[in-house]
């Protein structure tokens, strides 16, 4: 094994590390919402640089598969490193100075990956990483704020819904990509690992979209219930009309993904919102 793995892990930890620090000093529950948020926001942009405008790749030689190997990289990237820091920025509030240093180091970090050969650009320059940091400490400061006051309905309905992304998309890259139990075929792109994430978005957009929807606006057994059977009808014609091919699993376990969304929504709803007493007329 090369030294890629342990640099990838050792950033991932260093993130982590960082995060539970955050955690422990701040003692507010509302900081992991807020990472799930973060890692929704990052986890979206990514979807449009990297899988859709081939901006990059990650070389962290994890898994043998090149193209999931390279998501693997970008899971460190946009799961641990920039939604963690994020975070914390916003729970301490850092200041400006502090964060334009931050943003320094992690473009420093990028360097670095680019010189040991374990990263390699596209069309992408290392610039475009310290505006994209300086952007998620903005949206971190907003979602704080707006968690940690007394939130509109609408502002249930998006936090839900990126954070209920964040969970469904990365449930369903690692039974795909990492256990290989599925395969989406869109037919968009030729390799056909590109072209399964390429759909698999979509899909978990689409997913927390109605679970968020009917969480925030028609929070009854009943209609929960409908959502899910119009969700697990969705995936059946999906896999009807082959957009998804099941390699180990059989069907009825793929449609286990929707109920455990469906769960995790629940969990953040409870625990996060159930007992606020929404504004009326405020959007956040």
């Amino acid at each position: 094994m090369t030294h890629n793995p342990y640099i990838y892990i050792t950033l991932a930890l260093l993130a982590t590390l960082l995060f539970l620090y955050t955690l422990v000093k701040q003692k507010d529950s509302k900081l992991i919402f807020l990472y799930f948020i973060m890692a929704g926001h990052t986890f979206m942009f990514e979807y449009v640089i990297f899988t859709l405008l081939d901006s990059y790749v990650y070389y962290p030689q994890i898994l043998q598969n090149p193209f999931y190997d390279s998501i693997i990289g970008a899971i460190v990237s946009n799961g641990f490193v920039i939604p963690m820091v994020s975070v914390s920025i916003a729970a301490f509030y850092v200041s400006w100075k502090n964060r334009f240093l931050t943003a320094f180091y992690i473009m420093a970090i990028e360097v670095l990956f680019l010189s040991l050969g374990i990263y390699e650009h596209n069309w992408y320059r290392t610039v475009y990483t310290g505006f994209g940091v300086l952007g998620a400490f903005l949206i971190a400061d907003f979602w704080h704020s707006t968690l940690r006051g007394t939130p509109g309905r609408t502002a249930r309905f998006f936090s839900l819904f990126i954070a209920a992304y964040t969970f469904k998309a990365s449930a369903q890259f690692f039974a795909s990509g990492v256990f290989n139990k599925f395969i989406y075929t869109a037919g968009w792109f030729d390799n056909p690992y590109r072209d399964s994430i390429a759909y698999a978005t979509p899909s978990a957009i689409f997913c927390s979209l109605i679970l968020a929807y009917t969480f925030t606006y028609y929070r009854k057994w009943p209609a929960l219930l409908l959502s899910l059977i119009f969700l697990c009808l969705t995936d059946y014609l999906q896999y009807y009309f082959g957009f998804i091919q099941l390699l180990e699993w059989p069907l009825w376990v793929y449609l286990l993904l929707n109920p455990a969304t469906m769960a995790f929504i629940w969990l953040l709803d409870k625990f996060f919102f159930e007992h606020h007493q929404y504004k009326k007329f405020a959007l956040f």
